[in-house]
């Protein structure tokens, strides 16, 4: 004789990135230098919530002199120096994140 069973199965799919990634930083953050920062510098550290805990996009939107890069961790995300600056100048940077 053959034994045969059934189970009742119910699968409930979530969507786990339901959570945007979040800046800590505040929105506006204004960095001064009162010298030329050398190649390789960490200029700022932005701080980065991620409660999904995926892997995140981050980008610099209008980096016009190509003089900085984004090194990023699973919490923070390190704005570095990668172009030599020899003139006073003002960037006004804009980051984007996502997941």
């Amino acid at each position: 004789s053959i034994i045969l069973s059934s189970l009742n199965l119910t699968i409930y799919i979530y969507n786990i990135n339901d959570n945007n990634p979040e800046f800590l930083n505040r929105n506006l953050t204004t960095i001064l230098y009162l010298f030329y920062p050398s190649l390789n510098t960490i200029i700022h550290t932005i701080e980065i919530i991620n409660k999904d805990q995926l892997n995140l996009n981050i980008e610099i939107l209008n980096d016009t002199y190509s003089s900085y890069k984004l090194q990023t961790s699973l919490n923070f995300a390190e704005l570095i120096l990668i172009d030599s600056i020899f003139i006073d100048r003002e960037d006004y940077l804009i980051i984007r994140l996502w997941n």
